[in-house]
C-alpha cells in the first residue's frame, strides 16, 4: 500500500507537506518505512521522525533539494512474507513501548504525565493521579479548582462568598491598564426587572490628577451625577447633569470653629468653611454664601453674604444681600473704610441710604484744641437755606435742607451716597469646567447722592446755640441796665 496525497518539498532532511495528512491513523504512516521522491534522478528516503500533518523528518538528505514534488510512502507489504513479518513486528514493539506507559497511566495516584505512542507517534498524556478527582458528595475539592460542594449554599460557604446573596470578599482586585481602573458597579432594577439605576466606584486619572470617582445615574442616564476625591485630598467633580459644579444635600454642613489670631480667615485650615478667593475680579458681585425663604404668597426671597468689587485699584467691600423673586435687590455694603450704606433696585426696594457713624470726639484724640466762642458755626449756620419738598414718587411734604446747598457752605457738611451698580447675568467659563456658567457682573453704576452727615451739623448747631445763648444773654443784660436808669 503506497501514501500519496498532496506534493512535498524536500530540503536537507526535512518534508513538508501540502494537502497531506502524515498523522492520520487510516494513512499507516509509520516510522522506518521507505518515502519515493518522484524526482530526477529518483531519491530514496526513509522516514525518521513524524512532526506533524504537513512534517516528517527522513535520511538521507535530499540530494537535490524540490519544491511541488510528487512522492510515495510504502506504508505496508504484508502480501509478502517478509513484509507481513515487519508490520507484526511493528505492532508487537508499539505493544511493548505502550504497555508500560499505559499501566501507569491507570495504576498511580502521583500529580504526573506519561508518554505514550499513538499512531507512531509519541503523546504526553496525564496519569489517573494528575486528573481531578470528585469528593464522596460528587463535588470537586476547592483545593483541585472546584467548590467542594454539591449545592449553591455549600459553594459560597467553601469559596468564602457569605451566605445567601452577602458576598465575603478580603480584598478585591479591579485592575486595568489605561486611564481608569476597573469599575465596580451596582445596578438596581425594578420589579420587572428593567433597569431603573446605578452607581459605579472606580480610579481614574484626569489631567495628570488620581482621582476616585462614585457616579450615579438613573434610567436612561437622563441624571448622573460625580463625586470625586483626589490624591492631594480635594474633593472636587461635583456636577449635576448640566457639567456645572455644586454641593446638593438635605441638611447643612457642619464644621469646628477654631480660635485663631487676627488674619486667620485667610488659611484653609482655621475655617470649617473656606471659599478661594476670584481673581481678577474688578467689578463683580462674588456671593460666598446663600439661602432664603418663600411665602405661601410667594415672595422668593435669598439672602446672601459676599464680597463687590470696586474697582482694580482698591479692596473689595463686604455685602448682606436681599434677593427678591430673582430680580429685586437691597445690598448693605461694608467698606473697608468703616461706611456702611444701603441700595435697592426694583418694587418697594428703590432708595440708597448711607449709615450715619456715632463721631468719636474724645480729647485724646485731638490737636491744636483752641475754645471760641462759637461766631464761626454760627456764621455758616445762618447760611443754611430751609426748604420744603416732596421725594419723588411720594405726595409726603417734607421740610429740611438740600444737600448740595450745604456742600457750598462745608463740604464736611454732606457725605457721598455711592450709586448701586447696575448688574446683568453673562455666561462664563468656570474655573473647574469647560462649560460655561450664569456669572453675575456689574457693568456700571447709578448716579451717586449725596446725604447729611448729621454728626457734623450737629456740632455747628450745638456750637451756634452757645454763641446765639451768649448773645440773649448779653441782651437781657442790656436791657436790664437800660430798665435800671428809666
Amino acid at each position: 500500500m503506497i501514501y500519496n496525497a498532496g506534493t512535498i518539498s524536500f530540503n536537507g532532511n526535512s518534508v513538508t507537506g501540502t494537502g497531506t495528512n502524515f498523522t492520520a491513523p487510516t494513512s499507516q504512516i509509520r516510522i522506518g518505512q521507505t518515502l519515493l521522491v518522484a524526482s530526477n534522478p529518483v531519491q530514496l528516503v526513509q522516514i525518521t521522525a513524524i512532526n506533524s500533518a504537513t512534517s516528517l523528518t527522513v535520511t538521507p538528505a535530499a540530494s537535490p533539494a524540490v519544491s511541488g514534488q510528487r512522492y510515495g510512502i510504502l506504508v505496508t507489504d504484508s502480501l509478502s512474507v517478509d513484509g507481513l513479518a515487519q508490520s507484526i513486528s511493528q505492532l508487537i514493539n508499539e505493544y511493548d513501548e505502550n504497555i508500560g506507559a499505559w499501566e501507569a497511566f491507570a495504576t498511580t495516584n502521583a500529580n504526573q504525565n506519561v508518554t505514550v505512542t499513538i499512531n507512531g507517534q509519541s503523546v504526553i498524556i496525564p496519569a489517573m493521579g494528575k486528573l481531578l478527582q470528585k469528593g464522596s458528595n460528587g463535588a470537586l475539592a476547592v483545593k483541585d479548582g472546584g467548590t467542594g460542594s454539591s449545592d449553591a449554599a455549600g459553594a459560597r460557604t467553601n469559596l468564602g462568598l457569605g451566605k445567601a446573596d452577602g458576598v465575603t470578599f478580603t480584598n478585591l482586585d479591579l485592575s486595568l491598564k489605561g486611564g481608569s481602573s476597573g469599575i465596580l458597579t451596582l445596578n438596581q432594577l425594578a420589579t420587572d426587572s428593567t433597569f431603573s439605576g446605578g452607581s459605579r466606584f472606580y480610579h481614574e486619572t484626569q489631567s495628570g490628577v488620581h482621582k476616585t470617582t462614585i457616579h450615579t445615574y438613573s434610567a436612561g442616564y437622563s441624571k448622573n451625577n460625580y463625586v470625586q476625591i483626589s490624591e492631594d485630598g480635594d474633593l472636587t467633580g461635583i456636577r449635576n447633569s448640566n457639567g456645572l459644579n455644586f454641593f446638593a444635600g438635605e441638611r447643612g454642613f457642619r464644621g469646628n470653629c477654631l480660635q485663631t489670631g487676627w488674619g486667620g480667615e485667610g488659611d484653609i485650615l482655621n475655617v470649617p468653611f473656606f471659599g478661594n478667593i476670584v481673581r481678577g475680579n474688578d467689578g463683580g458681585w462674588s456671593p460666598i454664601v446663600s439661602g432664603g425663604s418663600s411665602a405661601t404668597g410667594g415672595y422668593q426671597t435669598h439672602t446672601a453674604f459676599g464680597a463687590i468689587a470696586n474697582g482694580a485699584t482698591t479692596w473689595a467691600s463686604a455685602a448682606i444681600k436681599i434677593l427678591g423673586d430673582n430680580i429685586y435687590h437691597r445690598a448693605f455694603i461694608f467698606t473697608h473704610n468703616g461706611d456702611i450704606s444701603t441700595w435697592g433696585q426694583g418694587a418697594n426696594l428703590e432708595g440708597n441710604y448711607i449709615f450715619q457713624k456715632a463721631a468719636n470726639s474724645d480729647r485724646d484724640i485731638k490737636q491744636d484744641i483752641e475754645y471760641t466762642k462759637g461766631k464761626e458755626s454760627y456764621d455758616r449756620v445762618m447760611k443754611w437755606m430751609p426748604t420744603s419738598f416732596k421725594y419723588k414718587g411720594s405726595e409726603i411734604q417734607r421740610y429740611g435742607l438740600i444737600a448740595q446747598d450745604l456742600a457750598k457752605i462745608d463740604l464736611e457738611y454732606v457725605k457721598l451716597v455711592p450709586g448701586n451698580p447696575i448688574i446683568e447675568t453673562v455666561m462664563k467659563n468656570s474655573d473647574k469646567e469647560e462649560a460655561e456658567i450664569p456669572t453675575s457682573v456689574i457693568v456700571d453704576y447709578q448716579d451717586d447722592t449725596l446725604a447729611l452727615d448729621t454728626n457734623v451739623m450737629l456740632a455747628d448747631m450745638a456750637c451756634a446755640m452757645v454763641f446765639m445763648g451768649n448773645k440773649i444773654e448779653e441782651m437781657e443784660a442790656k436791657i436790664e441796665r437800660l430798665l435800671k436808669k428809666q
